[in-house]
């Protein structure tokens, strides 16, 4: 998928501005980073920037933005490094964009989808997803919107490592060999545990 946004330049900054802006459904902000001299003010429609903001989630997503300039219009790759919001309203104030070189790497956190269907799970076990992103280095063209597990091959006590998943993909993983992904395991039943220790202590 695709993140877009449309920026205009500003030619004027200050919190009168800023106020202005706001009051007229738009959030000021700043583009910074790769072929941009200093810092660049513009602003976006609050409605566009919420939207986008709500449909990425908390993971890294490289935005393609358009900035407008009086009858230009330039590309960036961006990341939103920061965005301010009212304490007390929790009404977006102010957002920061990062201009990316293409070949420039980025360490990244991409959503971890689990696929198939676990034998174990046939026999009572339970699937246990204990880690839901992996930090993943790599290109900005490269950023995967999800990585797949498949389980369909996992039974009971079976697990999945980063270690069992390192080299299937382009990109390098920077979490630690052994930290586990996914488990099958069977549920204790706690019930019946309370009540042969009620009975014990009896």
């Amino acid at each position: 998928m695709e993140w877009q946004l449309t920026a205009e330049y500003r030619a004027k900054t200050g919190k009168n501005i800023a106020r202005k802006l706001r009051n007229s459904d738009k959030i000021p902000g700043i583009l910074y980073g790769h072929r941009i001299d200093g810092a660049v003010p513009v602003s976006v429609d609050y409605r566009d920037i919420l939207k986008l903001l709500s449909s990425m989630g908390e993971e890294t997503k490289v935005i393609q933005l358009t900035l407008r300039k009086e009858s230009k219009e330039e590309k960036h790759q961006v990341l939103i490094r920061e965005v301010q919001v009212h304490p007390f309203k929790r009404r977006l104030l102010h957002v920061d964009f990062y201009a990316l070189a293409a070949d420039q790497l980025l360490d990244v956190e991409v959503p971890i989808e689990l696929v198939g269907e676990s034998p174990g799970v046939k026999k009572g076990a339970v699937v246990e997803h204990i880690l839901h992103t992996l930090s993943v280095r790599c290109l900005p063209h490269e950023i995967p919107e999800k990585i797949e597990i498949d389980i369909s091959d996992l039974d009971i006590g079976d697990v999945i490592h980063i270690s069992d998943i390192r080299g299937r993909y382009p990109f390098r993983i920077m979490d630690d060999d052994e930290a586990p992904i996914v488990s099958i395991k069977i549920v204790e039943d706690y019930e019946e545990k309370a009540s042969e220790s009620e009975e014990s202590s009896e």
